[in-house]
């Protein structure tokens, strides 16, 4: 029994719906990170990482059809001000290969934006493998630059960050958007923070903020769960995972806001947890 759905579906997504959230102009980011027919049946539904190819096609067409607007990321985070139409961007962590072989393609031929956020220790001039799945090569990523599609770091080796030294955390950071800058001439001003971003550390949360400015970052995304509101920072914007399980009604519901209850609890959880001996 998948508690998370049964809860998006059966309550929280119709209350944003009565109260008339879900019909408020709004901003989503979509986050992905493999497109292919790899087998999760070991990992609980939320923290499962594929899409296939086929439930991406439908995702993707999902969203051709609504009344959606699919935005390029920089785009949707260059403003405080909510336009008066619901915008979505879509982004790729990790950097792996069915993004240009299973995921590239169906957006293309949609005319639709992408960006995909880069672990630079992966990415070599010849195939490299991250958690057991080939990633892009530098010369995939320079053809699919020249495509259109937006290149942003994922830190060099994909550390748990948190754990770092100040000095180890501010080389992750830098050194990522060098590289990419220097092998594929283009701006690398976009951060995606790996792993689970340590809301309940303010102290923490400010100096790497810092870092990446000083770094000449100047937006990016978390792993923190919802939508995009108002007044949210926008080197750490939060975002909807996707994965295989997202039929039309669960992304619907997500894409509405039935899904951003989950961070509250998330949040509680994480905070009982904590104060626990």
């Amino acid at each position: 029994m998948r508690i998370d759905r049964l809860a998006t579906l059966g309550l929280f997504h119709p209350v944003a719906r009565v109260l008339g959230s879900a019909d408020q102009a709004a901003r989503a980011i979509l986050m992905y990170h493999s497109v292919s027919e790899a087998s999760e049946e070991a990992v609980p539904p939320y923290f499962r990482l594929n899409t296939t190819p086929r439930q991406f096609a439908l995702q993707i067409d999902l969203l051709k059809a609504s009344d959606w607007e699919v935005v390029a990321l920089d785009d949707l985070l260059a403003t405080d001000a909510l336009v008066g139409h619901r915008c979505v961007a879509i982004t790729f962590d990790d950097g792996y290969e069915d993004f240009l072989t299973n995921a590239f393609p169906v957006l293309e031929q949609r005319g639709f934006p992408a960006s995909v956020f880069l672990p630079t220790e992966y990415i070599g001039q010849h195939p490299r493998q991250f958690k057991g799945r080939r990633c892009l090569t530098w010369g995939q990523v320079r053809e699919l630059s020249a495509a259109g599609v937006h290149f942003g770091s994922h830190t060099v080796t994909h550390p748990q960050l948190y754990s770092l030294p100040e000095a180890s955390r501010y080389e992750e950071v830098r050194r990522s958007k060098l590289e990419i800058e220097d092998r594929v001439g283009t701006v690398a001003d976009a951060f995606s923070y790996p792993y689970a971003f340590p809301q309940h550390d303010a102290g923490f949360r400010a100096r790497f903020r810092e870092t990446l400015l000083s770094c000449g970052y100047t937006y990016g995304v978390s792993t923190i769960l919802g939508r995009v509101k108002e007044g949210d920072d926008r080197l750490f914007a939060k975002r909807l995972p996707v994965n295989t399980l997202d039929d039309e009604r669960l992304l619907r519901a997500k894409l509405e806001g039935g899904y951003d209850w989950l961070h509250t609890m998330q949040h509680m959880a994480k905070a009982v947890r904590r104060a626990l001996p």
